[in-house]
């Protein structure tokens, strides 16, 4: 009995080592999970950190070198599509601002063919308006002055010429005199030395 109790005494020790035990059993090849299989086979876990692996390295250098030309693409495109921008715009610009110079190079022929042409209307309406004063034609000359400075209206030669011809038409057929004295006052504030006018006034005023 004793010895028997010594035995069942020794068994429940061993179970009582078993329980306290700090060192738990492990079983490397069963305790190993899908993904450390997969590791095994070659497949590459990015979401390891802290452990080397030379297949993860290269495939993330690789992926940053096309990562880098794709950049370098897109920058090549925007600067190209920028300089073709610029290129059309420029000739844009040049286009209009040739096509203004040509306008306004055409304008000022025109002006200048307009201009011409009064100079030429202007002489021929002065030239004729004398030829009726030597005729004694006041009425006559009194229009084509009066034609004269409705082309160049701040010329003194018509707007004389034509105040003449008023106080011929006054003085010979009392006709014009108010309009003549009106118009001989206004050249005179202009030009209030003028003996020319001066004379005028004089006849007006008898």
């Amino acid at each position: 009995m004793p010895y028997g109790n010594h035995m069942q005494g020794q068994r429940s020790n061993l179970k009582l080592l078993r329980k306290i035990s700090m060192f738990k059993k492990t079983r490397r090849f069963l305790s190993k999970s899908k993904k450390d299989f997969s590791s095994e086979k070659g497949i590459i876990d990015l979401k390891k950190k802290g452990v080397y692996n030379s297949d993860y390295y290269t495939a993330q250098l690789k992926s940053k070198k096309v990562e880098n030309k794709e950049k370098k693409k897109i920058y090549l495109g925007v600067s190209f599509i920028t300089l073709v921008i610029l290129i059309i715009t420029f000739t844009i610009v040049k286009s209009i601002y040739n096509n203004n110079q040509e306008i306004s190079l055409q304008q000022q022929q025109i002006n200048e063919l307009n201009y011409i042409e009064k100079i030429n209307e202007y002489s021929y309406f002065i030239e004729d308006g004398d030829n009726w004063i030597e005729k004694k034609n006041w009425h006559n000359a009194i229009f084509r002055y009066k034609q004269a400075v409705d082309l160049f209206p701040k010329k003194y030669e018509a707007n004389y010429r034509l105040i003449l011809a008023y106080s011929y038409n006054c003085t010979y057929k009392n006709k014009d005199c108010e309009i003549g004295n009106k118009l001989n006052m206004r050249f005179l504030k202009l030009f209030p030395n003028d003996k020319n006018l001066l004379q005028l006034e004089q006849i007006f005023n008898k």
